[in-house]
């Protein structure tokens, strides 16, 4: 036990891919917590055990954070699955006077994100690739914790410099995606996009890093290490999405892991703050050639606030419609400004001078209306980008382009057959959807929206729905539509094997396994375009009446039938307070009435219209 190299009890050091002890910020005595950076530890900080105190590990002296007794420390003799031995006959006798001579290999302990086809376990290993994560720790090297981080160890016995295959393609490039080498890896895999101009829509946030932090506070000095730690599991795109983390109970958010680490399902947190809390207008500062002419923000605002035909210009999302009320336009372009910089003001109480111009209910069991809204972007052109990094846009076509990323490469990866590994499509590209396959997710959708609804919020409808029920607890409506057994967007995509069974929920681990990648639909690809028009409820209603008059033996001697439109007003019904207050200050009557409606249209019905 001990050192597997020296055979003694000493120290054990942590692996890194820089230097372990490098930060960005400040570290060590009384200083403010640090980030470290491009760290991947094995038993960081002896487990975190150090940071307990001592008379709970029944050390002494009491009340002194220690390290860990020396027989607890990390031995890689302990692990012979992961830390295989090197046994003589893999390898060949090293003397002394030859290792002065020259230096020669014995072992290649290695470090590498999983793959598709060549990782030791398939786990949908992508979920939790997070390429922002600065931190990855393992603290028990169990096949567990194995299953649920998207990297993993080996260690290979070496008898020569070249005896194992580390390929690289034409321009020195590795491989990853299928594999790490050639035969079934590609050079080029895409994830995330970084936006180069405003986002108009929470689900394009999915490629944010919305996983939180845990924050160890060791003592100073001793090889500690004062870091901010994402908490797991990693979430490689959070926001917009629903899956569960399969090392939580299909009925819970949150909970711990060994040693007191805390995880959480971050997505299912993440959406249900943001959702229905937070819009994005699109009134931002339009720089990029994109928009034609650049304009600061408050140029965006003030065109889109004014009267004049000539110079009114509208928002990135044009079903956002001005709706001042009476307001003065100069007067309110005052108060949400200071200068060009957008004021408080501006930030609390735009929303509520904006109208949407058919917002779609969620709760809609029409495929109808749904295939419609899922194929709204049906031959509209999109940006794509060629290998080399330069944009263009590609011509419309007759499907529906699904883009999981904001610029994806001009390749539409196929899902309707087997794909081959190295199919380079899948990994940089995006997706084209039919009118069949459109038809049949709305169908699927349809059926899920039964079984959960009625959404109560959009949170509500983007999230799983937590609870024993696994098939409603796995994932969101839309995302479990797209993976129904009727629907075969994903079809050609492999699934992962029995090491699911190993996790807590193994129901939330089935699924492709390279989810995550441009090819595979997910549900926020799908939300991106369509979120700034959806809501979990109609403000809008046809509303028909009926009326008869009766003699004196209750013959009917008169119908009549009518007909009346009315929309909800940004007004509360007690006109005391105003429209932009905050729900938990308003009136007894606004709380129980809410807004006011107005009516729009009335007109008398003939029988023949009823």
């Amino acid at each position: 036990s001990g050192n597997s190299v020296t055979g003694k009890i000493q120290h054990t050091r942590h692996f890194s891919i820089t230097h372990h002890e490098v930060y960005v910020g400040k570290d060590r005595d009384n200083l403010p917590n640090s980030l470290g950076y491009g760290n991947m530890s094995i038993d960081w900080d002896f487990g975190n055990k150090r940071l307990k105190p001592a008379e709970n590990r029944g050390t002494t002296p009491p009340g002194i954070a220690g390290t860990k007794p020396s027989g607890e420390r990390l031995s890689a003799n302990n692990f012979p699955n992961l830390f295989r031995p090197v046994a003589s006959p893999n390898t060949r006798p090293l003397s002394t006077a030859a290792l002065i001579a020259n230096k020669a290999p014995f072992m290649l302990l290695s470090y590498d994100a999983k793959t598709e086809l060549g990782s030791d376990t398939a786990t949908r290993s992508m979920t939790r690739f997070n390429p922002k994560a600065h931190h990855v720790d393992c603290y028990e090297l169990t096949p567990e914790e194995l299953d649920r981080i998207p990297y993993e160890f080996r260690a290979e016995p070496m008898v020569t410099w070249v005896n194992r295959s580390l390929d690289l393609s034409p321009d020195g490039s590795g491989f990853f995606g299928g594999g790490m080498n050639g035969q079934t890896g590609t050079s080029q895999v895409a994830t995330h996009s970084l936006p180069r101009e405003p986002l108009v829509s929470l689900a394009a946030f999915q490629h944010s890093f919305a996983n939180g932090f845990v924050h160890p506070k060791p003592t100073p000095g001793y090889a500690s290490i004062n870091a901010r730690e994402p908490m797991l599991p990693q979430i490689s795109h959070a926001i917009g999405n629903s899956l569960a983390p399969a090392i939580l109970a299909p009925d819970k958010t949150e909970g711990s892991l060994k040693g007191n680490r805390p995880v959480a399902d971050h997505s299912y947190l993440a959406n249900r703050a943001l959702w229905d809390d937070y819009f994005l207008s699109g009134i931002a500062p339009q720089e990029l050639v994109t928009f034609g002419k650049a304009r600061d923000q408050k140029t965006v605002a003030t065109e889109f606030f004014s009267k004049d035909p000539a110079l009114s210009k509208p928002l990135p999302v044009v079903r956002y419609k001005l709706d001042t009320d009476g307001a003065d336009p100069t007067k309110l372009i005052t108060d949400f400004f200071s200068g060009t910089n957008p004021t408080d003001v501006g930030f609390l109480n735009l929303a509520s001078y904006l109208r949407v111009d058919g917002l779609f209910n969620v709760n809609s069991t029409s495929e109808e209306a749904w295939k419609a809204m899922l194929g709204s972007l049906k031959g509209r052109p999109i940006i794509v980008r060629d290998a080399t990094g330069k944009e263009s846009i590609a011509p419309a076509g007759d499907k529906v382009p699904v883009t999981g990323l904001q610029n994806p490469e001009d390749l539409v990866a196929d899902g309707a057959g087997n794909l081959g590994i190295r199919e380079p499509y899948r990994w940089v590209g995006r997706r084209e959807l039919s009118e069949t396959e459109i038809g049949e997710l709305a169908k699927a959708l349809v059926v899920e929206i039964r079984k959960r609804g009625p959404f109560l919020s959009l949170a509500d409808f983007v999230n799983r729905r937590v609870g024993t029920d696994k098939d409603l607890a796995r994932a969101g409506a839309l995302q479990n539509a797209l993976e129904s057994s009727a629907v075969g967007i994903n079809k050609a995509f492999g699934t992962v094997g029995g090491a699911a069974a190993r996790f807590a929920f193994p129901e939330a681990e089935q699924g492709p396994t390279s989810f995550g990648i441009p090819g595979i639909v997910k549900q926020a690809d799908l939300l991106t375009p369509i979120a700034p028009v959806l809501s979990a409820r109609s403000d809008s209603f046809v509303i028909r009446a009926y009326g008869e008059a009766v003699d004196a033996t209750g013959k009917v001697t008169a119908k009549a039938w009518c007909e009346a439109a009315v929309e909800r007003d940004r007004n509360f019904v007690d006109p005391t307070n105003r429209p932009e207050a905050v729900i938990g200050t308003v009136s007894p009557t606004n709380v129980k009435f809410g807004r006011r409606y107005e009516m729009i249209s009335f007109r008398w019905l003939s029988a023949s219209e009823v």
